[in-house]
């Protein structure tokens, strides 16, 4: 059975341009999905999934070896599957999406931190990927600028990252 937990109250994400902007997420053991509001006004969302067995993950990530490197690196996001295989706990983006007029102002940046954030939150560490690294996914150009922000930022292989600690966003510093 799975569990969905509901709508989370609003969460803080920073301010910009004197105005708040917030995030309510909701998550499962499966997905997660994280909606931003600029005060009152919905201006973006982001959504994850987690990705399962190391039978998908040899299969079906482009970036396995990115995995590997990371998980050979960071123990912690190693966890015991139901079959007793030892694998790593993989969160892939799949989709995300802000509205035009708020590009280039760094809020997508904090949109994928605080998605990270409520996933650490509730599962711990975990490697943190695109969906560009799935066999049909894709990321996009304005997408890949964030990846390589954060790959700058937290432990990284290619565009892989390790959320080895809870991030902090704009309203946490």
């Amino acid at each position: 059975m799975r569990r969905i937990y509901k709508l989370s109250p609003n969460q803080q994400m920073g301010i910009w341009d004197n105005t708040k902007v917030n995030y309510k997420f909701e998550i499962s053991e499966d997905y997660a999905k994280l909606y931003v509001y600029y005060g009152r006004k919905k201006i973006g969302m982001i959504g994850a999934s987690r990705v399962y067995s190391s039978t998908i993950l040899s299969k079906d990530l482009k970036c396995q070896s990115d995995v590997d490197n990371l998980s050979d690196k960071h123990s912690s996001v190693l966890h015991t599957d139901w079959k007793g295989n030892v694998i790593p706990k993989v969160w892939s983006v799949y989709r995300s999406q802000i509205l035009d007029e708020y590009h280039g102002r760094k809020i997508g940046k904090q949109m994928y931190l605080s998605l990270a954030k409520e996933i650490y939150r509730k599962n711990g560490s975990f490697i943190y990927i695109s969906d560009k690294c799935s066999a049909v996914g894709s990321t996009s150009d304005m997408a890949m600028w964030v990846w390589r922000s954060l790959a700058r930022e937290l432990p990284s292989s290619g565009t892989c990252c390790a959320i080895v600690r809870q991030p902090k966003i704009r309203a946490d510093k």
